[in-house]
Formats: C-alpha cells, structure tokens, sequence
C-alpha cells in the first residue's frame, strides 16, 4: 500500500457514495483479512470521519 497506485485503488473502494456497504458481511470480511493486516505495519494512521467534520453525533 506504499504505492500511489495502491493508495487509489483503497480510497476509490472504501469513499463510496452508498451505505450498503456497511451492511455487507463480504465488505467486512475483506477489510479484516486484506486491509486491516496492512494497516498495521503502519506506526499509526489517521481517519478523518465526516459526522465529526459536520460536529454530529457519529450514532445519529
């Protein structure tokens, strides 16, 4: 995930416009087995999350 190339690829799939996503257990399984073990061999990561952008409650 160090090239720009991959970088893209991981941001087009995960800023998509839907939320089905979130409901669909395939989605989760693959963010754990493929995106998660690489997320890890960086020291820390930083997530910008919209609700909070927006100073919503994430939960609403």
């Amino acid at each position: 995930m160090r090239s720009g190339d991959e970088f893209s690829r991981l941001f087009q799939y995960l800023t998509v416009q839907v939320s089905d996503m979130f409901r669909d257990p395939a989605y989760f399984l693959a963010l754990r087995e493929h995106v998660l073990p690489r997320l890890r061999t960086y020291p820390s990561i930083k997530v910008w999350w919209r609700a909070a952008a927006l100073a919503r409650n994430c939960g609403r």
